[in-house]
């Protein structure tokens, strides 16, 4: 590698060395968006459900938005909001204040 070459994917943090992984929420047919918050909060969809879930840092799931048109990807935005990818309506939402 040259100069100014970094490896993409490298490690910045480790959440836990001591403690396993554990599940969030409840079983689903399919999670395809992933994004958290500086607050602990994770958020999640199913597109199948037509649902954005979000799990609070005590690990209990929450239902956060419904009729969403099956969101593909979650991203948390630096305003606060919450912003998803409807793809078969080939548009970027949010949800939240701000």
């Amino acid at each position: 590698m040259g100069p100014g070459w970094e490896l993409r994917g490298q490690v910045s943090t480790v959440v836990s060395v001591a403690k396993p992984w554990e599940q969030v929420g409840g079983a689903h047919g399919a999670i395809a968006g992933v994004a958290a918050t500086a607050d602990g909060k994770v958020y999640y969809s199913d597109p199948a459900a037509n649902t954005i879930y979000v799990a609070g840092a005590d690990g209990e799931e929450a239902v956060f938005k419904t009729n969403t048109g099956a969101v593909t990807a979650l991203r948390a935005g630096a305003d606060g909001r919450i912003y998803a990818v409807q793809t078969a309506k080939r548009r970027i939402v949010s949800y939240g204040a701000g």
